[in-house]
């Protein structure tokens, strides 16, 4: 826990770069952390590895598909804010790589319908995320994934899960040139 408080600290402290080139074993204690007994290393990892992701995605992308893999089993935690600080890890390593959504969708799928309000929130936000921030060639391969997720949001009964849904709408439904009426929204 304290090593990864000491990389948020310098991640922090600096642009990121003096980082870059030991990425492979940063990817090294994040992966390892992921599995640790202790949820506050898992999450401690997480918002690691959302902030090396936001500093330095260039350099993270080649590492994606396996950070993801590693991050899988906290999508399924038996603590909430575990799952809900791994979504949120998940979401910024596909928006570096979106390579492995195909592989993580049946997950989001069940994170969308969770037991706990917070993560269904938090899952909601993350996929409309990854539509929003996503590039055009990348949201047209993987709307058709995510959108029955959102989808199946507006029927939720927390109400932020809902909103955070009709929040997002008009940034992929309605585009630059298109007729809000005529999409009928």
């Amino acid at each position: 826990l304290q090593l990864l408080q000491l990389l948020q600290l310098l991640l922090e402290r600096t642009s990121g770069e003096p980082l870059a080139p030991h990425l492979p074993e940063l990817v090294e204690v994040l992966s390892a952390s992921y599995a640790d007994a202790f949820p506050d290393s898992k999450k401690a990892a997480c918002a690691l590895t959302k902030a090396v992701a936001e500093q330095l995605p260039t350099y993270i992308e080649p590492h994606c598909a396996a950070l993801v893999k590693a991050l899988q089993p906290m999508l399924a935690h038996q603590h909430s804010r575990v799952r809900s600080v791994a979504t949120e890890a998940l979401v910024a390593l596909l928006l570096c790589e979106t390579s492995s959504l195909a592989e993580v969708g049946p997950q989001l799928a069940l994170l969308v319908s969770d037991r706990a309000p917070a993560v269904r929130e938090q899952a909601v936000h993350s996929i409309t995320q990854l539509l929003v921030r996503m590039d055009g060639q990348a949201q047209r391969g993987h709307s058709a994934r995510l959108l029955p997720l959102l989808l199946g949001a507006l029927s939720d009964e927390l109400a932020a899960a809902r909103q955070a849904f009709l929040e997002y709408r008009t940034h992929f439904v309605i585009g630059p040139g298109t007729n809000p009426r005529a999409t009928g929204l």
